[in-house]
């Protein structure tokens, strides 16, 4: 791997007492999250930390580096933010969190975070759960000087664990890729994006399962909203073609002016100071000037009848985010 340029030190321990704003980036793998988050994180007070719901997942600590370049471990960013928000990464509150993500933020017990009295225990998991990232998120926001985090976690159980917890604070970044192009992507053999020691290759899906997906991942987080969490819609195609117009549609939502400077942003270009991401795919690493390209491989290497299987599938929203027939419309 090419080398990694250090994050300079520019941030302290004593930030903004209030509590952040969270924008969690929500939608189906493969749909341009790391770009999105690694663009959020140049805007000053928004400070990206990639996918860090995996920061509690057993064995992240061991194998994953941060965006950084330094293992999360031993990253100084990330050694402050455990310190300022449960003592440390050796501590009980630490080994709490994981044994809870995998108790309650999994997709299959969503149907449990509306059940109250009826599951107590596992409420009290939730509650339990959900306390403990609100730390996390307020000790990032203290170490960086950041008003807003942006968490590019896209796991569904997570959001719903942390929903009520948040609450307004909590702002969905829907972010939808055209069902075709998602769905092709997953028929590809990817490296795993934790560029530690070891390879390994993330998983293979057929365009079918990954059309049921598509449609309901989307379906999951549109019914976030009738609850009360805000949401702003991301579209990658957009992000792509009209990057000023996309961010600045959302400069709102986090809590920033919408005449905000976007000097990063330049001729479909984007300037990228690195940032401290937990996960990701290995676009995390990747600083300096990078061109924003369309990947429409799927249009030429999906077939025809894949294709036409998975727009029939996911037409019952796909329209509702202007897409027809793989085609966004303006």
């Amino acid at each position: 791997m090419s080398a990694i340029a250090p994050v300079e030190s520019t941030w302290s321990a004593s930030g903004p007492s209030a509590a952040p704003v969270v924008a969690y980036v929500a939608g189906c793998g493969r749909s341009g999250s790391t770009l999105l988050d690694r663009i959020l994180g140049q805007l000053p007070g928004v400070t990206a930390v990639g996918e860090f719901a995996r920061l509690f997942q057993p064995g992240i600590l061991a194998r994953h580096l941060c965006g950084c370049g330094e293992p999360v471990r031993s990253c100084a960013f990330w050694k402050a933010v455990a310190e300022e928000a449960v003592g440390g990464f050796e501590t009980a509150d630490f080994a709490r969190m994981v044994q809870l993500r995998v108790r309650v933020s999994r997709v299959r017990h969503i149907p449990l975070t509306f059940a109250g009295r009826a599951a107590r225990p596992f409420q009290q998991q939730l509650e339990d759960y959900a306390r403990l990232v609100d730390r996390w998120y307020s000790a990032i926001s203290a170490v960086s000087g950041a008003h807003t985090v942006v968490d590019s976690s896209k796991e569904l159980g997570h959001a719903y664990a942390i929903r009520r917890q948040l609450g307004s604070r909590l702002i969905l970044l829907h972010l939808v890729r055209v069902p075709q192009g998602v769905a092709y992507s997953w028929t590809k053999q990817v490296d795993k994006p934790h560029a530690g020691p070891g390879s390994a290759t993330l998983p293979q899906h057929r365009p079918a399962a990954m059309a049921m997906r598509w449609l309901s991942v989307n379906l999951l987080y549109e019914a976030m909203r009738p609850l009360g969490t805000p949401s702003a819609l991301v579209r990658y195609e957009e992000l792509i073609g009209a990057p000023e117009r996309a961010l600045r549609r959302l400069l709102p939502a986090l809590r920033l002016r919408p005449d905000q400077p976007l000097e990063f942003l330049a001729d479909r270009t984007v300037q990228l100071a690195p940032t401290h991401s937990v996960a990701g795919n290995p676009m995390r690493f990747r600083n300096g000037a990078m061109p924003l390209r369309l990947d429409e491989e799927w249009r030429a290497a999906l077939p025809r009848h894949d294709q036409r299987l998975v727009g029939l599938v996911t037409a019952p929203i796909s329209r509702r985010y202007g897409y027809r027939r793989g085609e966004l419309d303006d």
